[in-house]
C-alpha cells in the first residue's frame, strides 16, 4: 500500500512541472514524457483496483478481523 500511494505522489509531481518546453523538439519530448506518464498512472491504477479488491475479499473473508463494531 504505501509503495502504490510512493508512486502515486511522484507521478503526481511529475504532472505538476511548469515545464511547457521552449521549441518544438523539447515540446515533443515532453508529449512523450506525459504519454509515458499516463500509461504508468493508468498501470496505478489497475494496481489500486486489485488491492482494493484483495482488502474487500479479505473483509468479507474475516470482517471481525478488520472491522470493529
Amino acid at each position: 500500500m504505501d509503495e502504490l500511494l510512493n508512486a502515486i505522489h511522484a507521478k503526481e509531481a511529475l504532472a505538476s512541472s511548469d515545464d511547457f518546453g521552449k521549441d518544438l523538439p523539447s515540446v515533443l519530448a515532453l508529449q512523450k514524457k506525459h504519454e509515458a506518464l499516463e500509461r504508468d498512472v493508468a498501470t496505478l491504477g489497475d494496481k489500486a483496483k486489485h488491492l482494493t479488491a484483495e482488502v474487500k475479499k479479505a473483509i468479507e473473508t474475516n470482517p471481525s478481523r478488520y472491522i470493529q463494531y
